[in-house]
């Protein structure tokens, strides 16, 4: 333990001079970007949600044999994709 290197930052007691509200910029700009993805974010998860369950209901409700082979295939598809997800 006592061959460990210690590392110090020197840190300025005052903000630099011109900071102000300009120094919190960039942290507003991504604040803001983070706020706008996230609703779109949560849409996606809640149709993937959704094409989940509605493949899983298809798949397991019986309803395979009112389905047309491709459809079947586009059901089993979207149920392995949202469930590898």
């Amino acid at each position: 333990m006592a061959n460990v290197a210690e590392h110090r930052v020197q840190l300025p007691a005052d903000p630099p001079a011109g900071g102000g509200k300009d120094a919190a910029r960039p942290e507003k700009r991504l604040d803001r970007f983070v706020h706008s993805i996230a609703p779109m974010e949560r849409l996606g998860n809640a149709l993937g949600m959704l094409a989940f369950a509605w493949a899983t209901i298809v798949l397991l409700g019986g309803y395979p044999t009112q389905l047309r082979s491709e459809h079947f295939w586009i059901t089993t598809i979207l149920i392995f994709l949202e469930g590898a997800g």
